[in-house]
């Protein structure tokens, strides 16, 4: 079987046999989770493909996706046939300069090494197990221009800090709204990127390329800027790889199976992160009317009921109340809400118990930095936010997180809960308190998922009450 690889893999069909390129065109094909979220809630499906393809194909050759390399090998090998690559993936012969100023834990260094032998592929780390610092390593050996893709500004400036810090490079580039600069080293918005029109002329730029927090990316959007890109190293880093949408499968046919893990338990036992305790908080909240589907089904109104609960006076009440019989003013918390208006309203409740401030997407870059630098420097006592705190805050003082808005997403649960694990010479303890709607079944239902995988993720590393 002959193959060229570059962005992509591009199989020459009259090298193998119609069963293994049947097999191939299986595995890359995908549920469409906006078929199955209308077909769920009978909306209408006008032209919406029930399945989703990562692969293309002309008479001649079959294009498919670079991570998708391990199974190709593997299907080969059962077909009794040899798998021949053309490799044409970009590799640069001059290297740049890095001043490495870090060491790693031997987990980081063994992530570090299964790397570097499979070339690309995805390593899962949680958070606070320092996932940031493996890719920098990996950045230190290989010395390969680099270019690093985030989704949140706040990411963005940290991976600069830690390339100055930790790898002393002075001039890295940033790819983000109006400022374009590429340089050896460049992070970049995904954003940015997807929109950009040199985006192919950018990509054979890099040697290697990063993406960060890779479950969060939306698929259609990873996948259309990872495979313009002909370098050699593609990593992913994830502490939570199983995406909402249930397209696993094509982040690591896209980027590259996964190459290495660690789970929370090792890290806990080992003393890298503090054990967390997670209590439930059962509300009075009751909410019952319903509205018809167009073919006279019965669903739950979400959008009406997020607005009745953000107002409902008795369950803010029991939030102030668990926020000031459980929080120490001069400690630092997270409180999370899915609604804006939410998070203005307890903030301006407790704003004369503690020193508050406000977290979201329209908080402008210059207060976004004052916020963070205050939170770390213990001048704020509680942060409130809604998703965009999910990835890119790195706050070791932070002690407790209070989820008071209804959810179910595994990889925004374990994110949230993480937050809180990184040790710090103040922090005794990191409490999660979760408050439960039983009165409403499809809250409750949520709520138990969210306790499920907390048990799954954490199992005995918690006395709290559920």
């Amino acid at each position: 079987m002959k193959a060229i690889l570059n962005e992509g893999i591009q199989i020459v069909k009259d090298t193998t046999n119609e069963k293994i390129l049947h097999q191939i065109r299986m595995d890359l094909t995908y549920q469409n989770p906006d078929f199955t979220q209308k077909s769920r809630y009978d909306y209408y499906l006008g032209d919406t493909k029930q399945h989703l393809t990562s692969y293309e194909e002309t008479d001649e050759i079959l294009y498919i996706p670079r991570g998708y390399a391990n199974n190709l090998a593997l299907l080969s090998q059962t077909g009794g046939l040899e798998l021949q690559f053309e490799d044409q993936r970009v590799f640069f012969d001059t290297l740049i300069k890095t001043n490495s100023n870090f060491s790693l834990r031997p987990y980081q260094a063994s992530a570090k090494k299964d790397f570097l032998l499979a070339q690309q592929g995805v390593i899962v780390i949680p958070c606070g197990g320092g996932k940031t610092v493996v890719a920098l390593s990996i950045i230190d050996k290989i010395k390969q221009p680099t270019l690093i893709i985030v989704h949140t500004i706040d990411l963005l400036n940290q991976w600069k800090d830690n390339l100055q810090e930790k790898l002393g490079i002075e001039h890295i580039g940033v790819i983000s709204g109006k400022e374009e600069d590429v340089q050896d080293i460049t992070v970049a918005t995904i954003q940015s990127l997807r929109n950009h029109h040199l985006l192919p002329q950018i990509a054979s730029r890099f040697g290697m390329v990063i993406l960060d927090e890779a479950h969060h990316v939306p698929a259609d959007t990873f996948r259309m800027v990872l495979n313009q890109f002909k370098a050699k190293f593609r990593l992913g880093l994830s502490a939570t790889p199983n995406r909402e949408d249930g397209l696993t499968e094509l982040l690591f046919h896209t980027i590259g199976r996964k190459v290495y893990e660690i789970d929370y338990p090792y890290l806990i036992d080992n003393g890298f992160l503090i054990k967390p305790t997670y209590k439930v908080v059962k509300t009075t909240f009751d909410y019952s009317p319903k509205k018809l589907t167009p073919s006279g089904k019965s669903i739950l109104d979400w959008h009406k009921m997020s607005k009745r609960l953000i107002s409902d006076f008795y369950r803010n009440e029991q939030i102030y109340s668990t926020i000031r019989n459980t929080h120490v003013k001069g400690r630092l918390a997270l409180v999370l809400s899915g609604r804006v208006d939410h998070l203005k309203l307890m903030a301006e409740e407790l704003n004369d118990d503690y020193r508050c401030a406000i977290l979201v997407g329209t908080t402008k870059k210059k207060d976004r930095i004052d916020i963070l630098n205050k939170a770390r420097e213990g001048k704020i006592d509680i942060i409130f936010s809604a998703n965009v705190s999910d990835e890119g805050l790195d706050m070791p003082n932070l002690e407790r997180v209070y989820l008071t808005f209804p959810n179910k997403s595994e990889a925004k649960i374990i994110q949230r809960i993480g937050r809180i694990l990184r040790p710090y010479p103040t922090k005794e303890t990191a409490e999660v308190y979760d408050f439960v709607d039983n009165g409403v079944s499809a809250l409750y239902r949520q709520a138990r998922k969210r306790i499920n995988i907390f048990k799954q993720t954490f199992g005995r590393y918690t006395n709290g009450e559920f």
